[in-house]
């Protein structure tokens, strides 16, 4: 609409109607009409009691997968040692499984240890790991303490028992011992069975101490005997002398029935496949419980992009393998390009050969390839410490390479940090043995691996795959990933704040369509791995037990995001206050909130239209906030703090008063320069009577007194939905004739001003108004969007 030379004011008498309605051209037809969605999607319009069942229901489910997933395990310990015979059945090691990120560690630290020591009494709790990276001892000293609440209300944080560290002298755990003091001793498997376990646990037996061990990573140093060792884990014996099995046998499970080993992947003894093979100790293993189904973990982990075939590299075919390798690497930067403008910082996991391998996908070999390729393609803005490279040699090989060849040497805790911090320019990782364990990096979507050898067991023609290994570096890369820092997957119980959850459901259920787009991307991998049957096992294995495919984990998902569509319906936060103070009527406040949400979408779409932008200013921002989409949020402004651009000069009481806006659009910083002011929207579900009143005055106040274009808004119904009364009480749904719109038809001659009102929301569920009163009422999602577009157009000029 062309800006008129006549200046608005209504109190020109003069002045003809703004916009006769009846010749108003929509921008969209009423059979077309755009769909005013709401906040998050909702084309429906449900009542607050739907919204509170839907908040209902997403808190049971979480609390459900959670039993299922965190306390399934927790549960399977329980009874068993809860038993009355438990106590009788020494000389088993106790296997506790859960799938990579289910929480097995955090279960050991939070909820096991604290049981042990409370509830059966023990003195001390040994734990040893194959890695120092494994244990996290300030994760076991933060769940040591505990807060005490006196009968005064005085608070005091204490410590419940000492945790020794890896490096710390067994000297402290024998003071514990001598001081009554309970204790957990972290050890490496190495240290335990070097003497240092021996003696601990003597001194442990003899001061009669009770006691329980935990193996954590158990299948990698459990084999039982040497010639187990190819039948367990595909690998030749070599120097393999079961120094952990034959200390637990000896010198742990005669003593302690508390004896357990946590990890994903079981060997074929621990699982009962086959037969222990020690001659000379009888240490038997029992599973105790079972994975968690793969639904339950859809919302725990990252989802694998599975790619079928094209997993899948032939590293007998060179050029064929350079040509896929350096496409995967293309593909990885097209993603990782769009993904670091929404602050996540994708990393790649690259797994190379040993030195005395005869491929030529060694360490140097791959390292140097991945600087070529990222040179050559231009893929990073920044040249520094882009590669990092870690092995287990401490002392050479571990650090950074920038794309010049300079390496730069570092300590695997700032390697890690770097891959993790999304400023950081590191984003590829070359490993050659790390990598299967102690390895947490959120952030990791890709992993190549050049490793083709195959695990088999000794059965000849009837040998079976063993997926050990490459299932274990597969578990790296299933942690969630959400942001940078993945505070939107930490929830806080409602009922209990010392209770927290760890899971997507919360953030999936709420998000916006194109945050789970992003989602898919941010919390997804694909691989590239050599083709052999170890690969091609390990894979099978892994979707069949460990890993939604990102496929799967689309479709249940949107099957998840339907049951709880309610949940994300444009309705006012509970208990939010408004302009005029608390509102009465629930339907009233849902509908300002509605009222809002659909003018951020308009300032939005003209946003994304022209590149002018404006804003939507509501005088409670603060209680709607949390519940606009995060895509709208950034065109909502709270009223300014000096509001007296809004209020008139009443004579008769010789005072300025506020002028009743209840929603207005406006350029950034209004107040200096009111006159931006677009349009204000006075807004009432119901037109009847004292609410037909308000929204008339609202536009007669903000007219003549603010001298801005104003318009009234009201709620459509699905008539079929609501109360007879209900629908009775919008005017504009009468059979019969309405008062309403005789006064508003004689107003608008009266006062010279255009009273118009829209009807909000979704044509698609809702009913249109009487015919009869066209000329009245109008509907927003064709000629009010239009209106107040072509006003915002008019500013814009």
């Amino acid at each position: 609409m062309k800006k008129k030379e006549t200046k608005k004011t209504m109190k020109n008498k003069d002045y003809p109607l703004m916009i006769n309605p009846s010749n108003a051209t929509p921008r969209f037809s009423v059979d077309e009409a755009k769909p005013t969605k709401g906040a998050f999607g909702s084309y429906d319009n449900p009542t607050r009691n739907d919204k509170r069942k839907a908040e209902v229901l997403l808190k049971q489910m979480i609390r459900e997968n959670d039993e299922r997933i965190v306390n399934a395990l927790w549960t399977e310990f329980e009874n068993l040692v809860e038993d009355e015979n438990f106590k009788f059945k020494k000389g088993i090691f106790n296997i506790l499984t859960g799938a990579m990120g289910q929480g097995k560690t955090w279960t050991l630290i939070n909820k096991i240890a604290k049981y042990l020591f409370k509830n059966k009494k023990l003195d001390a709790i040994l734990v040893s790991v194959p890695q120092t990276e494994v244990a996290d001892s300030a994760e076991w000293i933060t769940a040591s303490f505990k807060t005490i609440v006196d009968e005064d209300g005085d608070a005091e944080v204490v410590s419940m028992y000492d945790v020794i560290d890896l490096d710390d002298d067994i000297e402290k755990s024998l003071d514990c011992i001598t001081r009554n003091r309970k204790f957990v001793h972290l050890m490496t498997n190495s240290k335990i069975t070097n003497g240092t376990g021996e003696r601990l646990i003597k001194s442990l037996v003899e001061a009669n101490k009770t006691f329980a061990y935990f193996c954590d990573e158990s299948h990698s140093w459990m084999v039982s005997h040497a010639d187990a060792m190819l039948d367990n884990t595909g690998n030749p014996p070599a120097d393999y002398e079961a120094s952990l099995y034959e200390f637990i046998a000896e010198f742990v499970a005669p003593n302690t029935p508390y004896v357990f080993g946590l990890t994903a992947t079981p060997n074929r003894e621990q699982t009962g496949i086959i037969p222990t093979r020690n001659p000379n100790y009888d240490l038997s293993f029992r599973l105790v419980n079972k994975l968690p189904s793969l639904y339950d973990l859809l919302f725990r982990s990252a989802w694998f992009n599975d790619c079928g075939e094209d997993n899948f590299i032939d590293l007998e075919d060179e050029i064929g393998t350079r040509y896929r390798v350096e496409e995967y690497v293309k593909d990885f930067y097209s993603v990782s390009t769009h993904l670091r403008m929404n602050g996540v910082k994708p990393v790649m996991l690259w797994h190379t050969n040993p030195s005395h391998s005869n491929t030529p996908y060694k360490k140097e070999y791959v390292t140097e390839w991945v600087r070529e390729m990222i040179v050559e393609g231009e893929y990073e803005a920044n040249t520094k410490q882009v590669i990092a490279v870690l092995t287990g040699d401490k002392k050479a090989y571990r650090g950074f390479y920038d794309l010049d060849g300079t390496f730069t040497p570092a300590k695997q805790k700032e390697i890690l940090d770097a891959l993790r911090n999304p400023e950081h320019p590191a984003s590829h990782l070359v490993v050659v043995q790390k990598g299967r364990m102690a390895m947490t990096i959120n952030n990791l979507c890709g992993l190549v691996s050049f490793r083709g050898t195959e695990k088999e067991t000794s059965g000849g023609v009837n040998s079976e795959i063993i997926t050990i290994s490459p299932l274990q570096l597969l578990g790296r890369l299933v942690r969630m990933c959400v942001s940078s820092n993945n505070k939107e997957i930490e929830l806080v119980d409602d009922e209990d704040k010392n209770k927290k959850y760890f899971t997507l459901m919360d953030y999936v259920a709420r998000a916006s369509d194109q945050a789970m787009d992003l989602l898919a991307k941010t919390n997804s991998f694909k691989v590239l791995v050599a083709d052999s049957e170890t690969w091609r096992t390990a894979i099978d294995d892994f979707k069949k037990s460990f890993v939604n495919t990102l496929e799967t984990a689309n479709l249940e998902i949107s099957k998840f995001r339907k049951t709880l569509y309610h949940l994300n319906s444009t309705l006012a936060p509970v208990g939010m206050r408004t302009n005029g103070g608390e509102v009465s009527n629930e339907n009233g406040m849902d509908f300002e909130f509605e009222t809002v949400v659909s003018q951020l979408e308009l300032v939005r779409d003209f946003y994304e239209k022209t590149g002018e932008k404006f804003y939507v200013y509501y005088y409670k921002t603060n209680a709607i906030e949390s519940s606009v989409s995060k895509d709208l949020r950034p065109f909502l402004k709270k009223y300014p703090t000096d509001c007296d651009f809004l209020k008139a000069f009443s004579e008769n009481r010789n005072n300025k008063f506020l002028i009743d806006v209840d929603v207005f659009i406006a350029p950034l910083n209004v107040e200096k320069n009111p006159s931006s002011i677009v349009v204000g929207i006075s807004c009432k579900c119901s037109l009847k009577d004292a609410g037909g009143d308000a929204v008339i005055a609202g536009i007669k106040h903000m007219t003549e007194f603010l001298d801005i274009p104003a318009v009234g808004f009201y709620r459509l119904y699905d008539l079929n939905s609501v109360e007879p009364t209900q629908a009775q009480s919008n005017v504009f749904y009468n059979v019969n004739e309405s008062n309403f719109y005789e006064k508003v038809k004689v107003l608008r001659e009266k006062d010279k001003i255009d009273y118009r009102f829209f009807g909000l929301n979704n044509l698609d569920t809702l009913d249109l108004p009487n015919k009869k009163f066209d000329d009245v009422a109008e509907v927003y999602d064709c000629e009010g969007y239009n209106y107040i577009w072509d006003l915002l157009s008019e500013a814009s000029e």
